[in-house]
């Protein structure tokens, strides 16, 4: 049975994100992308905006799974800001 799987490349700025589909083996992009913000809004909508689109792929594809890219940031504000958004999100912990 196929499997569909989401990834996410979280930022504030831009969210990478791919939909693949596992079937025994075979892997098929599905759909690929980014979302993007403008730095002339508000963090509260930036996040809002990259939440309401998260949740349009979700709707579009019904991942089983999703797989979220980990980094280590050298800029402490950035990696702030990335951060910001997990813990803003309603079921994060």
């Amino acid at each position: 049975m196929p499997i569909r799987v989401l990834g996410l490349d979280p930022g504030i700025a831009m969210m990478g994100y791919g939909v693949i589909e596992d079937n025994e083996g075979n892997l098929t992009a599905i759909e690929y992308g980014g979302l993007s913000t403008s730095a002339k809004q508000a963090t509260s909508q930036r996040l809002r905006a990259l939440y309401e689109g998260v949740i349009a792929i979700i709707e579009r594809h019904t991942p089983k799974e999703v797989a979220v890219e980990l980094f280590v940031a050298r800029n402490l504000r950035t990696a702030l800001m990335v951060g910001q958004q997990g813990s803003s999100s309603p079921g994060c912990s």
